[in-house]
């Protein structure tokens, strides 16, 4: 049997990392870059470090205009999503399924 190649893995597939500008987030997203996927990131703020392999949406993704944005962002210049992995951090409680 032969070898598996991780640098190829993911070719052809285009992966969104929410939270992909610093942390656990970045190193997923660089992880999935070499892996060979196209990468896009998105947070409210710009990433720490540039990196112009991935794609960077700014985004407040706690909005519902934030979400459509990246959603129509990506949609019109890959016209699909194969990954997403959701790394938000969320900074207040989402206090209206909690109340009774």
């Amino acid at each position: 049997m032969g070898q598996f190649n991780f640098n190829n893995e993911l070719s052809g597939k285009i992966a969104l990392v929410t939270g992909g500008t610093k942390g656990t987030g970045r190193a997923i997203a660089e992880r999935l870059l070499q892996a060979g996927a196209t990468v896009i990131i998105t947070a409210r703020n710009a990433p720490e470090r540039e990196n112009v392999n991935l794609y960077f949406i700014a985004s407040d993704l706690s909005k519902v205009e934030g979400a459509q944005k990246v959603i129509s962002e990506i949609l019109t210049n890959y016209g699909r999503l194969d990954i997403l992995i959701n790394n938000l951090e969320a900074h207040q409680p989402l206090q209206a399924g909690l109340q009774r």
